[in-house]
């Protein structure tokens, strides 16, 4: 994603290593994604564990009893350079959250 990203901003001189993933949870399915964006993806299918995405307020909440899994809404990626990061407090109030993605829903030695 950086690498496509910085290709597309050729012209304003991005270097690869000053640039930065970065994602933004939207307040929508996928059923609902009515445009493309011309740079990024939205990814859909992820899910998170041992919490749940409060799609109203825009943040993580507790999980539900005895649910582990719960479906997260589209996830949008791109990339941008560190000090537009910066400039455009980008992450709210709370600042920016670090979490694994796995490829299955399951972990263990066999992925």
């Amino acid at each position: 994603m950086r690498q496509e990203v910085t290709r597309q901003h050729k012209k304003d001189q991005w270097a690869l290593d000053d640039v930065v993933t970065h994602t933004e949870v939207q307040r929508f399915d996928k059923e609902n994604v009515k445009t493309q964006e011309e740079e990024g993806q939205n990814i859909h299918g992820l899910f998170i564990e041992g919490a749940k995405w409060n799609r109203q307020e825009g943040k993580l909440d507790e999980s539900e009893p005895k649910k582990l899994n719960m479906p997260m809404p589209v996830v949008y990626v791109t990339a941008m350079t560190s000090r537009s990061l910066k400039d455009q407090q980008a992450f709210g109030p709370q600042g920016p959250y670090s979490a694994a993605v796995y490829k299955y829903p399951q972990r263990n030695d066999r992925y």
